[in-house]
């Protein structure tokens, strides 16, 4: 974890409150009520492999995409953590620096 001073020194004020405004994790309720379900406005659509998964407005899975899906990793990517008041680049640093704190996930 990059503590917020630590941040301020090595990307200058700036950046760094930039950086802990717009990195934080998740979504609002506004972005989600706005998204769409997946092939509800769609007719016709491939996937990458030259199979249609959706055919008009009906989805289809394409089992070559599950395979793929089944198989990648979820990467973590770099946040600033309000609770911590620093960067957080991994998950278990995250978990380490919380319970530094003598803190408890709430979730």
């Amino acid at each position: 974890m990059i503590p917020f001073q630590d941040m301020v020194k090595k990307y200058g004020k700036s950046k760094a409150v930039e950086m802990a405004v717009h990195s934080q994790r998740g979504e609002t309720g506004a972005q989600k009520a706005r998204k769409v379900r997946f092939g509800t406005n769609l007719k016709h659509k491939l996937c990458e492999h030259g199979i249609w998964i959706v055919e008009n407005y009906k989805v289809r899975a394409c089992h070559q995409c599950e395979i793929g899906r089944q198989t990648k990793l979820n990467d973590f990517k770099p946040y600033f953590n309000i609770g911590l008041g620093g960067l957080v680049e991994s998950r278990s640093d995250e978990k380490r620096s919380a319970k530094a704190l003598g803190l408890v996930e709430a979730g």
